[in-house]
Order: structure tokens, then sequence, then C-alpha cells
């Protein structure tokens, strides 16, 4: 299986979130899951909206 991103490079796992298969350049680990760029870039984006309240 190839990586969604290179196509050229094997794909070493596969991104908890939409299930797509990403090699080691692509995959960050979240909380302990792999993630593609597109799933973290959108957990980053959560991140960075979410309002804490005291």
């Amino acid at each position: 299986m190839k990586c969604i991103n290179h196509p050229d490079k094997d794909a070493e796992t596969n991104c908890s979130v939409c299930g797509e298969p990403i090699c080691l350049e692509c995959r960050t680990i979240i909380k302990g899951k792999d993630t593609c760029p597109k799933c973290q870039e959108e957990w980053l984006s959560r991140q960075a909206t979410r309002q804490i309240s005291y």
C-alpha cells in the first residue's frame, strides 16, 4: 500500500482518524494515535479555536 500523500513511498501505518495510509514522513502522533497531515491540521485548528472557561 502506498502513502496517500507520497505515491512513491510505502505506507507504514494508517491514520487513526480517517484511515488513510501514510508513510513515516506524513505520520504525526497526537495523544498516542497516528494521524495524517490533514487530520493533524483539523485537530490543531480545533485546539486553536477552543475557548477556555474559568
